[in-house]
């Protein structure tokens, strides 16, 4: 393809985040939602927006109902109207007023007005009573002709915080700012209406409020799915502003892409946006957006995760130990914006820039380059609600889309929840001074403590100490609380993992002082008894010196032997004591190697912990692929059930199911290209079946898509595109016989018209019928016009009424108990034909003398009452 130069347009699709007001002119597809939002708004005074994430409830308040109003699209408020838009956050009184201080809400337009001063003065006054909010627009001195509006996006947020633990001292905060709405909502002085916008799966927690449910119903605008025309609108009409056109066939592939998912709004926003930047680089002069504009972005499936994948990848390429920093600094940021609820709900946690650098660790620069770079437009990843350098922001997803389709934050996701409870239960129990952890906690908690040893900190910390959120600090005393906890915390897991290690070395020891004590014993029996030899021996001789004076000489001598033995006895004492000695070398030999055999003990535990994490990574990885064979054998269950509908002709339930077996073959890690393609080749088949030409050939393209070696579909596709012309106008043909059929019931039942003209209208109509090319309205006409024709027979003694009779009512039996095929106008006539032809039973077929009445071609042409017959096809 050659490129030719063209002027650069501005790219018309803003991608995930939501239309404002400034993006009016780009928004298309919600003309009549918007009417009934007026309508609602007007009337209640207080609207609640529900819908699921990404039906494009923020939009269509911002884009769509604001410029609306500021045009007095409510008559009987006109069009001054000053507009708080806020979300809740942790402290929604609050957010309140900041939104209603700013500058054209109730804010002074004096340039030297004390911003600071002001938010005080309004959140004040919001506090002193549920007028609060009347109070502070009185205050204002706002004019008796202008009104105040204040929306609520993500109103949700309330219950998020509400249902965690930190909600305990902003509970009452909440209640508070509930009565503020409501109260404001029933006053008609000053003139203050209220939108709130909130996601559908979070409608059953306004019960936690009082009088909140009984407002939500009154003011109830639950968001309907989009039509297939309006997404059309929505695709076509901003590239039209924009300049740019549209092939059918790319169109057509949106429009069957998209599904019926209500949060693939934003995904195909966003492949809107890339397929427009693929397209504005290269084309030719004149070339609409195609296909293959489309497929080299990653199509509506994977274009979201691919383009966030690339820009994780490509972080800073000429710097690759900044592109690694950036990376980390990257995953930190996307975990401290996400988070899940106590429902286990993804759930966005917008976040200060502030606070962000605290929780990653990542300098200004660093941080604020990420900012800029997942917030730019062409990406839009990232939202920050003040220009760069990002000091005073709040950061924040642009859309819950996004934790859902990037599939890398959808594991950090799951990550950090993880790690966050973890800390959760291990701080907890380092507070109330809980017994040291055991496995399997404790293999946990040492696998916790490696797999986010870069990731965590005091301030990450705090996010998840329960008890540390309801403690009313700030600043560095805030700081410093949140750190010693954080380090009595990790102190209490060093000592779980301690405590084993220093049981074995008090075992160690008390074996090691038992061994003394025997020694120590050994060594005083060995000392007692030389002393009693020597002390006897003493004895021994004092008492022979009296008796044996005389032969002290001899004796003497005798003394000296004795004394030489004597010596030789110490010496062999000293002996013994030189093995004691040895012995407890030898013991202190034996304590260092038992000291060794502790930390290969301790080695062998660690390595025991990582072989048990691999293994519950496994048995993870078993269940996922048990819970993906579970999903095909159901897939493949509701595929059989379609094939099966299929071969009875039950197109309508056949599309049904195949349908159902689309979806759950779609899912990853579940249906083979192989299976989907037999899926689309079935569906197709059933398209074909209702004469749906379009949507059969479209089919049988995805199915070629999936399986490029699939003759059997190549071939019906070849076919059905040869054949379309020539069905179409067979179709147009059918279609006019199933009306001329209809005209010859209402001859045949005319009560003014003969017998013979009757039965002739009846055969006529039976005629034309049998080319009517809906099955549903052929069965019909067929069974009333025999129903007629019974009726003319029997007093013309012709045909065989009883049993035109019979198959009529069998036909219309069928027709009524088939809810399936047939409309409910279609099974309210064969009712009412039923109730007709038992009438005719029993006063005409049943009763009718037996006369000889002339056949039709006896009678004669002036007691016919002719209708004005066509001649049927194929007469």
């Amino acid at each position: 393809m050659s490129a030719v130069a063209a002027p650069p347009r501005a790219n018309p699709f803003i991608g995930l985040r939501p239309f404002d007001e400034e993006h009016e002119r780009l928004f298309f597809g919600r003309e009549e939602q918007i009417e009934k939002l007026l309508e609602r708004l007007g009337s209640a005074r207080f609207l609640a927006l529900v819908g699921s994430s990404g039906c494009g409830k923020s939009s269509l308040v911002l884009a769509g109902l604001l410029p609306a109003l500021k045009r007095g699209w409510i008559v009987d408020a006109g069009a001054k109207w000053r507009i708080a838009k806020m979300r809740p956050g942790a402290s929604p009184v609050s957010a309140l007023a900041r939104a209603l201080g700013k500058r054209g809400v109730l804010a002074d337009e004096a340039p030297n007005a004390d911003a600071s001063e002001r938010l005080a003065t309004i959140r004040h006054a919001l506090l002193r009573s549920e007028l609060g909010l009347v109070d502070a627009v009185f205050c204002a001195r706002v004019p008796s002709d202008e009104n105040v509006l204040v929306f609520v996006d993500q109103f949700e947020e309330l219950f998020t915080y509400a249902g965690s633990a930190e909600s305990a001292a902003n509970a009452a905060e909440a209640a508070a700012f509930v009565k503020l709405l409501l109260a404001a909502a029933a006053r008609d002085e000053p003139r203050i209406y209220v939108a709130i916008a909130m996601r559908s799966d979070f409608l059953g927690e306004c019960a936690r409020f009082r009088d909140l449910p009984e407002a939500v119903n009154d003011g109830l605008f639950l968001v309907p799915r989009l039509t297939r025309d309006e997404i059309e609108r929505a695709i076509v009409e901003p590239l039209r502003v924009a300049g740019a056109g549209i092939e059918p066939r790319l169109l057509s592939r949106l429009l069957n892409d998209i599904g019926r998912d209500s949060d693939q709004l934003p995904v195909l926003e966003h492949a809107l946006m890339r397929t427009f930047d693929e397209w504005k680089k290269e084309h030719d002069d004149g070339e609409k957006l195609d296909v293959g504009h489309y497929t080299k972005i990653g199509c509506m499936t994977g274009a979201l995760s691919e383009h966030a994948d690339a820009i994780y990848d490509t972080l800073d390429e000429n710097d690759p130990e900044r592109a690694e920093r950036l990376r980390a600094v990257a995953e930190k940021l996307f975990r401290c914006l996400t988070g899940r609820d106590n429902e286990n709900r993804g759930v966005r946690r917008p976040t200060a820039f502030a606070a962000a650098l605290e929780i990653t660790g990542a300098t200004q620069d660093d941080l604020a380059a990420l900012v800029r770079i997942y917030s730019a437009p062409g990406v839009s990843f990232l939202h920050a609600n003040t220009p760069p350098p990002y000091c005073d922001a709040v950061l924040d997803l642009s859309h819950e889309s996004l934790m859902r389709l990037w599939s890398k934050l959808r594991e950090w996701v799951d990550l950090e929840a993880k790690a966050g409870q973890t800390y959760r239960d291990l701080v907890k129990d380092a507070m109330d001074r809980a017994a040291p952890w055991i496995d399997p906690r404790l293999a946990v908690g040492q696998a916790w403590k490696s797999d986010n040893a870069t990731l965590i900190n005091p301030a990450w910390a705090a996010r998840y100490d329960d008890e540390f959120k309801k403690m009313h600090v700030e600043g560095e005393q805030r700081r410093a609380l949140a750190a010693e906890r954080y380090a009595q915390a990790l102190a209490f897991l060093d000592a779980s993992i301690e405590a084993p290690l220093r049981e074995r070395a008090r075992e160690d020891a008390e074996r090691l002082r038992a061994l003394a004590a025997k020694i120590r014993l050994r060594r005083t029996i060995n000392a007692g008894l030389g002393i009693a030899a020597v002390a006897i021996t003493v004895l021994i001789l004092t008492i022979l010196y009296g008796m044996r004076l005389k032969q002290a000489n001899a004796e003497a001598q005798a003394a000296k032997a004795t004394a030489r033995e004597y010596y030789q006895l110490a010496r062999q004492f000293e002996t013994i004591a030189g093995a004691e000695s040895v012995h407890a070398a030898q013991a202190r030999t034996d304590a260092q190697r038992q000291s060794r055999i502790a930390a290969a003990h301790l080695d062998a535990t660690r390595r025991a912990a990582l072989d048990a994490r691999q293994q519950a990574k496994n048995a993870e990885s078993k269940l996922r692929r048990a819970d993906s064979q579970v999903a095909l054998a159901r897939a493949l269950q509701t595929y059989n059930a379609a094939s099966a509908l299929l071969a009875r002709r039950d197109y309508p339930g056949a599309i049904r199911q195949y349908d159902a077996a689309i979806r759950a073959l779609s899912v990853p890690g579940v249906g083979t290209p192989s299976d989907l393609a037999q899926a689309y080749f079935g569906r197709a088949d059933s398209y074909n079946g209702e004469r749906q030409i379009d949507l059969a050939i479209a089919d049988y393209e995805r199915a070629l898509r999936a399986k490029p070696n699939f003759p059997e579909a190549a071939g019906k596709l070849k076919l059905l595109q040869a054949e379309k012309p020539f069905i179409a106008q067979a179709d147009a043909t059918k279609d006019k016989s199933c009306t001329t059929a209809r005209k010859y019931i209402l001859a045949a039942s005319n009560d003014a018209n003969t017998r013979p003209v009757a039965y002739e209208a009846a055969m006529t109509g039976l005629q034309w019928n049998t080319t009517c090319g809906n099955p549903q309205v052929r069965l019909v006409n067929e069974a009333q016009l025999l129903s007629w024709r019974a009726a003319a027979e029997q007093p013309l003694h012709v045909g065989d009424p009883q049993r035109d009779m019979a198959r009529a009512n069998q036909l219309l039996e069928q027709c009524t108990k088939s809810s399936k095929t047939f409309d409910a106008a279609s099974r309210r006539t064969c009712s009412n034909q039923i109730m007709y032809n038992a009438l005719l039973s029993l006063t005409v077929i049943n009763a009718a003398p037996k006369l000889a009445i002339p056949t039709p071609q006896q009678t004669p042409p002036a007691q016919q009452q002719p209708v004005q017959q066509s001649k049927p096809p194929g007469t």
